[in-house]
């Protein structure tokens, strides 16, 4: 049915592609289609619904950048695989529906209280929407708000290469060629570049001591895309559309990630601690591509049922979620062992993250 694909469509696309092939999420929930309430109704609770995820998913794109304040010299590089693991805080994990700006679709019952993605399992309130009159009146939806995963962390993996330029500059990129999550039609995409500048290279004091200190900043954006099919229940009321023109239905979805960081760590043979504070920024924009369908009230053709005509094929403006943005604190500690490095550290921030990852390193 439509909702089923709809519905694994959006986890698929938006989860299971930005966990980079982790299935369960496009598992979850039961199937519904919010659109049918309209497209501004159904932005509104996509918007909220996916934002503490986004929000995750941002935060992780700022981690891992960095575990050392000293730069590397000239032609020195080092390859780092990392794991940032973000946690979606409790006042994440519900939204109020009756605060979000709804046109078409009310609340039934004494609650407007409804899970995020990252909230109850429980699905929310439910939702009616009604057009009509007096004597004809229809129902054109009705359906509980979604429920969440219960799950509220977000893991990113993350592989990134640094190498060293004259100045005490060091530049360090991020790339994920287009790969195609398993099981799913969604493709995903990654790139980042950073830089970190020495600062201690300039101060005469710090320059006597075993400790760096670093001005850094980052860019990272992921890309991700998949294709659906989502067609009218019928066609009977449709003169312009058949199914041909419901081919090259996609969600592109794209994380931007911007971080600004002032670093500092020891600078010792074996163990060394650092740390940082900074500013970042995420942003996510979401598009529906392709004509979707929204049942419509036609009267002159049923007073009953929810119909179609041309006029109730949609174009979906595309969603902008503003993510979290802010002062972010981290600290971690890094063992290097010859080429060898292992290092892990903490970040506090409105979303927290955990970092844990490996590398090589030449100097």
């Amino acid at each position: 049915m439509k909702n089923n694909r709809m519905r694994k469509c959006l986890f698929t696309v938006i989860f299971t592609g930005l966990m980079s092939g982790i299935s369960v999420f496009s598992q979850v929930g039961e199937s519904i289609n919010i659109f049918d309430g309209g497209v501004e109704d159904g932005q509104a609770i996509l918007t909220e619904y996916l934002r503490p995820w986004m929000n995750a998913f941002g935060a992780d794109l700022n981690a891992g950048w960095y575990n050392t304040a000293t730069t590397h010299k000239v032609g020195g590089v080092d390859v780092t695989f990392t794991v940032n693991l973000s946690f979606v805080p409790d006042n994440a994990k519900t939204f109020d529906l009756a605060k979000i700006g709804l046109k078409n679709l009310e609340p039934v019952g004494a609650s407007t209280i409804a899970p995020t993605i990252a909230g109850s399992t429980d699905e929310g309130p439910l939702l009616e929407y009604r057009e009509g009159n007096a004597t004809d009146t229809v129902t054109l939806a009705s359906f509980r708000s979604p429920a969440g995963t219960g799950i509220d962390f977000v893991p990113s993996p993350m592989l990134q290469a640094g190498i060293g330029l004259p100045a005490g500059t060091e530049i360090i990129g991020r790339l994920l060629i287009p790969v195609k999550v398993p099981e799913t039609s969604a493709k995903v995409s990654l790139w980042g570049l950073g830089m970190k500048h020495s600062i201690s290279q300039w101060i005469p004091v710090l320059k006597r001591l075993p400790v760096g200190v670093s001005l850094f900043g980052g860019y990272t954006r992921m890309n991700v895309y998949a294709g659906f099919q989502l067609e009218p229940d019928s066609y009977d009321n449709l003169e312009s559309y058949r199914p041909a023109d419901f081919t090259g239905q996609e969600i592109s979805t794209v994380i931007q990630a911007y971080t600004v960081d002032l670093i500092a760590s020891t600078n010792l043979p074996v163990i060394n601690v650092f740390g940082g504070i900074g500013y970042s920024k995420t942003s996510t924009n979401i598009d529906v591509n392709g004509n979707i369908p929204i049942p419509g009230f036609h009267p002159e053709i049923s007073t009953t049922i929810p119909t179609y005509t041309d006029a109730d094929i949609h174009r979906i403006p595309g969603m902008k979620i503003t993510n979290q943005s802010g002062l972010r604190v981290n600290a971690g500690i890094r063992l290097k062992l010859t080429v060898i490095t292992l290092h892990g550290d903490y970040t506090w921030a409105d979303y927290s993250i955990y970092t844990a990852g490996i590398g090589l390193s030449f100097r």
